[in-house]
């Protein structure tokens, strides 16, 4: 599971030009609102990219269960060649935000 915890990040870690522009506009967001040298550890603020079936494990461990947690914002990301993610926000507690992206083939 990658982490990406602002928008410089962005363009290092994900390849698909849609889920780029999308996730960029959210880390925006996060870096306008909380600062681009927050504290994302204890206040939120950040993405994290699904690689595999395992990483599902890793985000219960951080409270947070994608199968039954309500998402505030899901969206479809569907590029040109095909590939489709999921970009799900999560409000875990008062404001602590954390943005999934989730493959498809991780998403069943």
């Amino acid at each position: 599971m990658k982490k990406i915890v602002n928008v410089s990040q962005v363009d290092e870690m994900i390849i698909q030009p849609l889920l780029n522009e999308n996730l960029k506009h959210y880390m925006n967001i996060l870096d306008s609102e909380w600062g681009i040298d927050r504290e994302y550890e204890i206040y939120g603020g950040y993405a994290v990219v699904v690689e595999s079936p395992l990483d599902f494990d890793e985000l219960e461990k951080m409270y947070l269960d994608v199968t039954t947690d309500i998402a505030e914002i899901v969206h479809r990301i569907v590029e040109e060649n095909g590939e489709e993610n999921l970009l799900c926000l999560y409000i875990m507690n008062a404001d602590f935000g954390i943005l999934c992206v989730i493959p498809k083939e991780n998403s069943s």
